[in-house]
């Protein structure tokens, strides 16, 4: 078990946060599925039966340039080598914290596979049959379904372990068994049971008796993460498809549906999460997709959708929405991406929630790949999406954006001018899930395109989720929207937080206030830090510090952009946007000097970083100010340049 008690430090550190909240929610909206309702709900094992399993009923649900993509995928992939995972490479992230080698191979095999699978499903004529047996072969003798990150050291054989891609690779292979049972009979009938197996050992008989972090470690009163969700629903599709006992299966979901009503019952009132927009798709997402499948194999028999909460959990995607494929970045998110819009239609038509579903259904048009790439793993939400995806691109409600959101369990606004300009804040603390530093940051973009930005998140690596975490750059408060004083940044940790945070919206003037000197050590020395942060409808915004100090230090005010920034002129600040729109930074040039560096990408962690940013640089701007100061107030005006 010495593997095991590592890894349950790894995961600790991996969440983020070890939070205990005393006050979570007791929805419990699962509670009334017992054991034996669930299995009088579902069908016996083998008949279920949720999507066709021949060519020629896919052939008359999906277009053929859909049929025909599927089948090149499958064509290109039969020409492509298994790559090899071996031991030495699942051992770079304990000897150099190395995680992209082995974990780059790992998917690699696993996205053939899916190809292979889905070429097959769609042509249905056996040449595929022998190469998804080969993958399906070889990934059964793999030691461990998960990553190296996720444990120390090699697996413990005699102890699986069940992380987030243990449980992503056993659904994967239920659904071969499902899509595929006979093609792999033709082959070898000892394919099937192989799967079943495995599976068993692995998975089943683990969770039989497991009581891991991501599960809550035995107390119920433990805010679970994404983890918790994103395990259960690939559990509970894997026991509706392998497990052919009745008694099991039905004990397996209900400790799965009791493992998601814990994740459900530590988010707040609003339903919003504080990972950030791209963890949602694998937190609240993997709810939904538990919903789905439960929904369809009990028919309609467990099922919540009604529950007015589950309004709440949906509607964060769209509120976080800035424009494009731009999202408000927090934490370990990502500045963009392209959302998986069938998924968000499909969840708004279940739970009736019109705007997500006319926020998917754009989403989806705005998408031309045939198995919506941004799904990434996920497999199972993908086969649904395409059995709804017709159906969702016919969708003829416009969405409309939000001009005003408010989250107040995260402490995150949103907010929107009529000339373009979209801002948002937020308060919470320094422990967050997937957290950074930045309690008062601030984004500014205008017409879509980011103007004051977070820089987003770095390539994962052992350093990543470790003791070293705060010295990644992209991680501290000194590389976000914020002050620094006396050399001092934010510092890591629950206590950290904002205080007296207040949201005020009305016709003229969105903003949120509240007071960030608790996110700043001791040493930094400061009594007061009470920013406002105002978007003005008119248009312009309005970022105002008042501040009080226990002694005069030197202050800085960083901001972050991709601009082309212009601080040739004492107290303006022009930025460029990509359009050759222009837009201002007034500021008080009598208190304070003014530099600009660019950020120098240049280690392991920063490619992400380079990607996101498509190769634009990086500008940290430095108010600092003249003097040292004890008390004071600043205000930064943006608007634009007519």
């Amino acid at each position: 078990m010495k593997t095991i008690a590592k890894t349950f430090i790894l995961i600790l550190l991996l969440s983020g946060s070890t939070h205990v909240n005393a006050q979570l929610a007791q929805r419990n909206l699962f509670q009334s599925f017992t054991v034996d309702n669930i299995r009088q709900s579902l069908p016996t094992p083998g008949k279920w039966h949720p999507f066709p399993t021949t060519a020629k009923e896919w052939q008359k649900i999906l277009p053929d340039s859909v049929i025909r993509q599927y089948i090149v995928n499958g064509e290109k992939t039969m020409q492509e080598e298994f790559p090899d995972l071996t031991a030495v490479s699942f051992l770079q992230f304990t000897r150099n914290k190395n995680r992209s080698q082995y974990e780059s191979i790992y998917s690699a095999r696993r996205y053939q596979l899916f190809n292979l699978m889905m070429a097959e499903l769609m042509e249905g004529k056996g040449r595929f049959n022998d190469k998804i047996a080969n993958e399906v072969w070889a990934i059964c003798e793999e030691s461990f379904w998960g990553l190296p990150a996720h444990i120390q050291g090699l697996a413990d054989v005699d102890h699986p372990y069940v992380d987030l891609f243990a449980a992503e690779t056993a659904s994967q292979l239920a659904w071969i068994y499902y899509f595929l049972g006979d093609n792999l009979d033709q082959v070898s009938r000892q394919l099937k049971p192989r799967i079943v197996s495995e599976v068993t050992r692995r998975i089943f008989n683990p969770m039989l008796t497991a009581s891991w972090f991501w599960m809550g470690g035995g107390d119920p009163n433990k805010r679970l993460n994404n983890w918790a969700p994103w395990i259960m629903s690939n559990y509970i599709t894997t026991a509706l498809l392998l497990e052919k006992d009745e008694a099991k299966r039905a004990a397996a979901v209900k400790r799965a549906l009791n493992t998601i009503d814990q994740y459900l019952n530590g988010l707040g009132n609003d339903g919003a999460i504080n990972e950030g927009p791209i963890y949602w798709f694998a937190s609240v997402g993997c709810v939904f997709d538990a919903l789905s499948i439960l929904h369809n194999a009990s028919a309609d028999k467990i099922s919540i959708y009604d529950v007015p909460f589950l309004k709440n959990t949906v509607s964060y995607i769209y509120k976080m929405h800035i424009a494009d494929k731009y999202f408000v970045n927090i934490g370990d998110a990502t500045v963009k991406m392209d959302v998986d819009g069938v998924s968000l239609y499909r969840f708004g038509k279940a739970i009736n929630d019109p705007s997500l579903m006319a926020f998917g259904s754009q989403a989806a048009k705005n998408v031309s790949t045939i198995s919506n790439k941004p799904i990434d793993r996920l497999f199972p939400r993908r086969f649904f999406n395409l059995v709804a995806m017709d159906s969702c691109v016919k969708y003829e409600r416009k969405y409309t954006a939000l001009k005003d959101a408010w989250m107040a369990d995260i402490q995150m606004m949103c907010s929107r001018s009529d000339n373009g300009f979209f801002v948002s804040s937020h308060g919470g603390h320094n422990a967050e899930s997937h957290n950074h530093n930045d309690v008062g940051d601030f984004n500014v973009y205008l017409n879509g395109k980011p103007l004051l930005l977070d820089a987003g998140r770095g390539t994962y690596s052992g350093r990543t989720f470790s003791d070293e975490r705060y010295t990644l750059w992209f991680n501290t408060s000194g590389y976000h929207n914020l002050p620094e004083v006396n050399g001092i940044q934010q510092k890591d940790g629950e206590q950290y937080a904002a205080k007296a945070v207040q949201y005020v919206t009305n016709n003229n003037r969105t903003s949120l206030s509240m007071d960030i000197a608790g996110a700043y050590p001791s040493e930094a020395g400061i009594e007061i830090w009470k920013r406002t942060v105002a978007l003005y409808k008119k248009g312009w915004v309005e970022i105002s510090d008042a501040y009080a100090l226990k002694t005069p230090a030197p202050v800085s005010q960083h901001l972050m952009t991709v601009c082309d920034a212009d601080i040739s002129r004492p107290g303006i600040i022009v930025f460029t946007m990509p359009d050759k729109t222009k837009a201002r930074l007034l500021y008080d040039a009598a208190t304070w000097n003014i530099e600009k560096q660019a950020v120098v990408l240049k280690e392991p962690e920063d490619e992400d970083i380079r990607k996101a940013w498509e190769g634009q640089t990086i500008i940290r701007i430095s108010l600092n100010s003249k003097k040292p100061v004890k008390k004071g107030t600043s205000t930064y005006r943006i608007q634009k340049v007519e």
